[in-house]
């Protein structure tokens, strides 16, 4: 073993331990330098993470911000059904239910009756018809001399 030699000088203190000193410098820097690099791993996945998380939101913000749309579409198409059937039920042509008015099914009832009364009871008119065979009549034999008078005429 070496004899030991008492430190006299600052000079020889930094000489002995300097070595040392600068061998527990790069342990900690390698050590931190292992870290910074690992962290900066985990911060590049959690980036990955939080652009694919912000653009599923930004996805679903989009499908949100067309709901409202798509409910006005299907208040629409409930309203015009509502209005279909008290057309049926109240007596009015299908072709003035979709003039009805109203938000609720009585509001839309009671322009219907109010309709109703204005157009009166109707029914369907009978086709006309003509002894004479000619202007369409009913009889089977009407349309068939008719049909005959028109094959004719093509000849």
């Amino acid at each position: 073993m070496a004899e030991f030699t008492p430190i006299n000088t600052q000079e020889e203190f930094d000489n002995r331990i300097g070595e040392r000193i600068r061998r527990e410098r790069e342990t900690v820097t390698k050590g931190f330098q292992e870290q910074i690099s690992q962290k900066d791993g985990e911060i590049t996945k959690l980036k990955s993470d939080m652009e694919s998380l912000n653009s599923k939101l930004t996805e679903a913000n989009d499908r949100i911000s067309g709901i409202p749309a798509l409910e006005e579409r299907i208040k629409g198409y409930e309203r015009a059904s509502v209005k279909n059937r008290v057309a049926h039920e109240i007596g009015i042509p299908f072709e003035l239910a979709e003039r009805l008015n109203g938000e609720t099914e009585d509001d839309i009832r009671k322009d219907a009756e109010s309709v109703k009364k204005l157009i009166g009871k109707t029914s369907p008119t009978a086709p006309m018809y003509t002894p004479g065979g000619e202007g369409g009549g009913d009889s089977k034999d009407a349309a068939l001399r008719n049909l005959l008078h028109k094959v004719r005429e093509n000849q």
